[in-house]
């Protein structure tokens, strides 16, 4: 008898801790993808991932405010299996294999772990919340072709015009890059006029997509004089400066893709202009970007080495401190009433050496990429240089010191490269977004395994 009431006793209280943890919100598995997989199946649900960030402050207002809302838990917690993700950790790989690059993003994933539905907090919030926006997701599994599907047939689908405007559609509403289906559309395109306000519309709706070669540049280019006397004042500024626009996005897909022909061509496109880097006398950087991404990498070592000792011999440390020091004397002069937290920060960065600053980072961040590609003797005693004549600059910085930690550890010197990385963490400012990533990389220096480093 006594054993039934206590058994019953346990069950009841179980209940009402699952009914609170329910009624607090969404109730999130701890469980991995792979696991969550199994369960989609068993249960015949979508799995609804958050993707987040520990920096990312868009992800934790979702986490306090809807995610714990009764009513949006309540739904989800019956309709969906909820999964968060740390995009930088546990869920990188899944990250990666929907190539989930804004935080947060919100996915929801069949047991195939095929893609149902997409978005952003902010696409969330233009389908009026969290419930009606997983609505859409639950509608999305009646489509008959799935985004997966349509990735898949798009290769072979390049002369269907419906189906490729579908499919251009679908990944404008999922808030995905739609340039290589719209370019493909364009090309075959029979619905609409080139030179017409509708075709103008959807052109500027990717001004930050369009890129040098491209289907849809080429149709700009040639109405472009036409289409000024046809948009609006707004839209007339934004043609007027889609030059700039479109050799960022040229640049930006020439890296996302690691495509030495797109980088060419930025380059190339920027001397014959006199635009951007070509414009400020930085094209340099972008001479050395081109020759590691087309894996030409001793001719990349070699221009990176005389891109640094350009940045080194460009000024006397003695000049640097002097200018550092002006800098600093000038604010100051000039904000005599100034107070509070950004300011404190502002002066400390100022008195550090706003040039140096500047300085010492372009190094290290030109030396992250040298590194991975160092093989000999002479390749180290250049990174050992580097780093001696930014500590000479200033002393102790937090980025030098987490870029010899990571050598040394590569190195198998593990207990000076955890001594190094603990010292960076404690330095880095605090606006610093991924200073998490350092604590997670500290944590695996001291369990022993390998790093995963970001470039």
């Amino acid at each position: 008898m006594y054993l039934k009431r206590f058994i019953a006793g346990v069950l009841l209280l179980a209940s009402i801790v699952a009914g609170k943890a329910h009624a607090q919100g969404i109730d999130f598995q701890h469980i991995s993808f792979e696991e969550a997989l199994v369960l989609a199946k068993q249960q015949n649900k979508l799995i609804f991932i958050d993707f987040y960030t520990a920096w990312c402050g868009p992800c934790k207002q979702l986490a306090k405010g809807p995610f714990m809302d009764p009513e949006i838990g309540k739904f989800y917690n019956k309709h969906f299996i909820n999964l968060k993700l740390d995009a930088e950790k546990e869920g990188k790989q899944a990250a990666a294999l929907f190539a989930v690059h804004r935080y947060p993003t919100l996915l929801f994933v069949d047991g195939d772990s095929k893609l149902v539905y997409r978005g952003t907090g902010s696409t969330m919030k233009k389908s009026g919340g969290m419930i009606p926006f997983s609505k859409l997701a639950l509608e999305a599994t009646k489509d008959k072709m799935s985004l997966e599907d349509m990735q898949q047939l798009f290769p072979e689908k390049q002369d269907d015009e419906a189906f490729l405007k579908s499919y251009y559609n679908r990944l404008v509403e999922y808030n995905m890059n739609p340039i290589d289906v719209l370019d493909a559309w364009l090309t075959v395109q029979t619905e609409l006029e080139e030179s017409s306000a509708e075709m103008i519309d959807i052109l500027l709706k990717h001004t930050n997509q369009i890129y040098l070669g491209s289907k849809a540049e080429t149709v700009l280019r040639a109405n472009y004089d036409h289409y000024l006397t046809i948009v609006s004042r707004q839209n007339k500024i934004r043609l007027e400066r889609i030059e700039g626009f479109i050799i960022n996005a040229t640049l930006n897909r020439a890296y996302s893709t690691n495509d030495p022909v797109l980088m060419r061509r930025y380059i190339d496109h920027c001397k014959e202009k006199n635009i951007g880097p070509a414009k400020r006398g930085k094209l340099s950087f972008y001479e050395m970007e081109y020759l590691r991404i087309a894996k030409e990498y001793d001719a990349y070592k070699r221009a990176a080495e005389a891109y640094i000792d350009g940045i080194i011999g460009e000024k006397s440390l003695k000049q640097i401190k002097q200018e550092d020091v002006n800098l600093y004397n000038k604010y100051l002069e000039y904000n005599k009433e100034q107070s509070g937290a950004y300011h404190d920060f502002k002066i400390r960065l100022l008195k550090q050496g706003k040039i140096a600053t500047n300085k010492v980072e372009e190094i290290v961040k030109v030396s992250r990429v040298y590194w991975s590609h160092c093989n000999t003797k002479e390749d180290f005693r250049h990174l050992k240089s580097w780093i001696k004549y930014c500590d000479k600059l200033i002393p102790e910085y937090w980025e030098v010191n987490n870029l010899e930690a990571d050598i040394l550890y590569k190195q198998g010197k593990r207990d000076k490269a955890i001594a190094l990385k603990e010292v960076a963490i404690e330095n880095a400012p605090f606006n610093y977004k991924k200073k998490t990533n350092l604590e997670y990389q500290l944590q695996l220096m001291r369990q022993a395994k390998e790093l995963t480093l970001g470039m």
